[in-house]
């Protein structure tokens, strides 16, 4: 009975202990998520010496993906006009994250300030390789033409003008029917994904 009532007890601790911890890492990320949207909201308001204290603080230690940090402090050094320290943070986003995409164009923008169109052509043209076709926006488009309209190439701005209404018009569609009030297909299975995907809580 002794060693019943033991075994009972471990098991009874073990479970309170495993409780613990993850009420203990639901809120470390909560803080971390608090954190990160501080930092957010001081880039905003241009106090981004407060801001860039707190997101170094956060790549030491934080729950949160270090590729969101990073693509943050290269807002950060971006606004601040700190172009190549800018540039390190948005390489450091890692290729398999979820903020590569917006990393990469972002660092196109960097070169752009730097007035390097020639390098800013190369890292914008992978957004707009056929793979990543539907998950980029109008952005990467207006980035390109803007790059190369820096080298007055002309003809390839015209081409990245009929890739967009080729790539981009059924999107165009869509936000032309969510505008006039219509029912969008579209939409409608979008958000049926989103209530019952991961992020639905």
């Amino acid at each position: 009975m002794i060693k019943m009532g033991l075994k009972l007890l471990l098991a009874f601790s073990t479970i309170i202990i495993i409780g613990s911890e993850a009420h203990c890492k639901a809120s470390q990320y909560e803080n971390d998520i608090n954190k990160w949207q501080m930092a957010s909201k001081l880039i905003v308001a241009n106090k981004t010496n407060k801001a860039q204290r707190i997101l170094m603080e956060m790549l030491r230690k934080t729950t949160l993906s270090k590729s969101l940090i990073y693509l943050t402090l290269g807002r950060l050094t971006f606004q601040d006009g700190k172009f190549s320290k800018a540039l390190q943070y948005y390489r450091n986003v890692e290729q398999d994250s979820p903020y590569w995409m917006e990393a990469k164009e972002e660092l196109a923008w960097t070169y752009i300030r730097m007035d390097k169109a020639d390098k800013a052509i190369a890292n914008g043209a992978t957004l707009l390789t056929p793979i990543f076709l539907g998950q980029m926006g109008p952005e990467p488009y207006f980035m390109m033409s803007y790059a190369n309209l820096m080298i007055c190439d002309y003809e390839k701005i015209f081409h990245l003008s009929k890739m967009f209404k080729h790539n981009e018009s059924a999107k165009v569609e869509q936000l032309e029917l969510i505008s006039s009030g219509k029912p969008s297909k579209t939409l409608t299975q979008a958000f049926d994904k989103l209530r019952k995907g991961p992020y639905h809580t």
